[in-house]
């Protein structure tokens, strides 16, 4: 049904809700009609109800997520590099990252994708714990939480100050994620717990 959009009107609708359900998840399809600047009669004519615009849109951010990913990690040599790569190459679509790891589809085809995108997470947490990098301790699914977390944050970080390269922001989420944010003098204190 929506293959015959016109490719502007589709970008449009679908960057649109991209926007908004980041900003707000109960976003009503007429409130993305309205962003996307197109009719909401005419954004229903191409997309069969919310689901399916979402499923639309799950697709459309693992795609670009994906082949940030994939491009960005291609030169890399170690485990720490390969996490600074993607960490760079996902934060300025950390609106799509941050979409795709909270919304739930009911797809077979898109739980496939993600269970592969968290398996191939999972080998790079796996060699940075067996490379001494990041805590042994710490569950696979806690790091990714984090890793979650800090491209999120670096996003909207980045969003608001377009003066600091992905770079920059980027060394701050690597430098957040493996060393937290204690200062270095207070590296060794207790914890308490």
């Amino acid at each position: 049904m929506s293959k015959s959009l016109r490719p502007a009107v589709r970008d449009a609708v679908v960057l649109a809700a991209i926007e908004l359900w980041t900003e707000c998840p109960s976003a009503s399809l007429g409130d993305i009609a309205i962003r996307a600047g197109v009719g909401r009669a005419s954004l229903h004519r191409y997309f069969e109800g919310r689901a399916h615009l979402a499923k639309i849109v799950v697709e459309r951010c693992m795609n670009d997520i994906e082949t940030a990913t994939m491009e960005g990690v291609s030169s890399a040599e170690s485990p720490q590099e390969r996490l600074f790569l993607m960490l760079k190459a996902l934060i300025p679509l950390g609106d799509r990252y941050h979409f795709v790891a909270t919304i739930k589809i009911d797809d077979q085809y898109i739980q496939a994708r993600h269970a592969a995108e968290t398996r191939w997470i999972d080998g790079l947490i796996d060699e940075l714990k067996r490379d001494a990098i990041v805590d042994p301790l710490l569950s696979n699914q806690w790091i990714i939480a984090v890793i979650d977390a800090q491209i999120f944050l670096a996003w909207r970080y980045f969003i608001k100050d377009a003066m600091v390269s992905v770079h920059d922001v980027a060394s701050l989420c690597l430098r957040t994620i493996l060393r937290g944010i204690v200062a270095q003098s207070n590296r060794n204190m207790s914890l308490g717990v």
